[in-house]
């Protein structure tokens, strides 16, 4: 028998604005408002499908026929979700594919969704702009779904972007979400039954920017939580009562408000958290233990406050990173694991972000600095017999050479140098397979600086002291 749609959706939405509330006056979060600029569309009504039968032009459907290979389409609309009953956008009871694209849903305020899924399975919300709408996107007793490469921005005090509630098997990617209490938010069973109808979900690819929390999982479990960016945010991944879920390569950094965690966990345990990178904010616990690395040599996470040392090299700390009684990563990374080396590399030293910049037809892995050494080096990989090349831009400031040295497979390579007051550009080809890059310079940033410029200070006020004294006692000595 088919669920109620009305009285249900009014029993979920009542939860969700009165969960998002609660937490939302704790924190105090404000945040900016932000414009979002759109393509011409055309003005539509909010819109309500309620079952299979309900996919027409009245409703938004532009084409399509349900299938895998022809989906509903529902796209080129403006809808102001202000005059909406539970939602701008709701679909209700469906299991026929659909897509909604290039539309802009915004102003339904504190309790209007822009965009609600109850009980749906095989639908798409896509390129889509949601703003000033609470949630921004919901999906409830979902599963099978699609939320990607959206915008979400501008929301009021305490709004959510993403929201699974008792949803399993969907995927969260590539969105953008800006100016919002908790951007993306899997919720399960909110009365305290551990894990109940939010698993195997997949939240990946994500940018999240401005906002008090980047990713909350509560009451979830078996649940995906990878390759997302978080700045501007006092948490970037808050754990509650989550167990047995993947936490990796997810960069969060901390950059000027509220506390600075990384990652807060409460309650929760069996979760595996490696390869990520944590600048500037480090792990607050109120947990049950969870695995904090991938072993080595694989490594765990970096850390920007780690103290250790890396004596032989290898990129990994040689002591491990403590976080509670229970908790420690045993193979801190010594420097931030990188991706997409299409963007600069970031070297943290010092509490300080160096950025190095790479440009190859190859593909780069494994990159590493290493201070002791005065050294970068990476992997190179590519089609056997063809020849690459990289560029490799290098600020002066972490390391400079004269001369440089730069081995292929440990064997002397010739390079091209170019460079300017701050960064040297270091070029040079290579006959492709997998090779490792060694570049070695003669001064590199010091290990303590603060050390390094105090103690002459220090010596310099010692002198003039016992330079003061003798003074003293030489006019004593004359009178």
């Amino acid at each position: 028998m088919r669920k109620n749609c009305s009285s249900m959706l009014t029993v979920i939405l009542l939860a969700l604005i009165s969960t998002s509330g609660v937490i939302a006056q704790s924190a105090g979060f404000k945040g900016l408002i932000l414009s979002v600029e759109v393509t011409s569309l055309t003005s539509h009504a909010p819109i309500l499908i309620i079952g299979d039968a309900s996919f027409t032009a009245a409703n938004g459907v532009v084409s399509g026929s349900g299938t895998a290979g022809e989906p509903y389409i529902i796209e080129g609309w403006d809808i102001n979700a202000s005059s909406a009953g539970p939602a701008g956008i709701v679909v209700c009871n469906t299991t026929r594919h659909f897509v909604i694209r290039d539309v802009f849903v915004h102003d339904g305020g504190s309790s209007i969704p822009g965009i609600l899924f109850w009980n749906v399975t095989n639908g798409q919300v896509l390129e889509t702009k949601v703003t000033k709408s609470n949630p921004a996107v919901a999906l409830a007793l979902s599963s099978g779904n699609k939320i990607s490469n959206n915008t979400i921005t501008s929301m009021i005090s305490g709004g959510s972007g993403v929201m699974l509630v008792l949803s399993s098997s969907n995927i969260v990617s590539g969105n953008t979400l800006t100016d919002i209490y908790a951007g993306i938010w899997l919720l399960g069973w909110f009365t305290g039954i551990e894990g109940w109808g939010a698993s195997s979900n997949t939240i990946s690819g994500n940018t999240l920017t401005n906002n008090q929390i980047g990713v909350v999982l509560s009451n979830a479990t078996s649940n995906t939580v990878s390759n997302n960016t978080v700045t501007y945010s006092s948490a970037g991944i808050w754990l509650v009562s989550a167990n047995s879920s993947q936490v990796s390569r997810n960069t969060i950094t901390w950059l000027g408000f509220g506390s600075p965690w990384g990652i807060v966990m409460r309650n929760s345990t069996s979760n595996k958290i490696y390869h990520n990178n944590f600048i500037n904010g480090s792990a607050l616990l109120l947990s049950l233990p969870n695995e904090w690395d991938d072993g080595y040599p694989s490594g765990g996470n970096f850390w920007s406050d780690y103290t250790g040392t890396d004596l032989n090299g290898d990129g990994i700390g040689d002591t491990p990173y403590t976080i509670d009684a229970n908790n420690q990563d045993r193979y801190p990374l010594i420097f931030p694991v990188v991706w997409d080396y299409s963007s600069p590399v970031p070297i943290v030293w010092q509490e300080k972000i160096y950025r190095v910049a790479l440009s190859s037809n190859s593909s780069i892995s494994a990159f590493k600095f290493n201070q002791q050494q005065k050294q970068i080096s990476f992997n190179v990989t590519g089609s056997t017999g063809t020849v690459g090349y990289c560029n490799i831009t290098i600020p002066k400031n972490l390391l400079s050479g004269s001369p440089w040295v730069i081995l292929i497979d440990d064997v002397a390579a010739g390079f091209t140098q170019t460079e300017n007051d701050t960064h040297t550009t270091l070029s040079f080809t290579y006959t492709h397979s997998t090779k490792t890059v060694q570049i070695t310079g003669t001064t590199v940033v010091p290990e303590f600086l603060s050390t390094i410029i105090i103690l002459p200070v220090f010596m310099l006020l010692s002198l003039l002291g016992v330079v003061s004294a003798k003074k003293k006692r030489f006019g004593a000595s004359t009178r």
